[in-house]
């Protein structure tokens, strides 16, 4: 059996990528706002 804890940081790694996909979307967003 796999420990609990293992489940957890696979979801906060995975959360963690979301996040930092969302930030740069973000960033793309805006530069294309200031470029024209």
């Amino acid at each position: 059996m796999r420990p609990p804890g293992s489940l957890n940081l696979n979801m906060l790694l995975l959360l963690l990528l979301l996040l930092l996909l969302l930030l740069l979307l973000l960033l793309l967003l805006l530069l294309l706002l200031l470029l024209p």
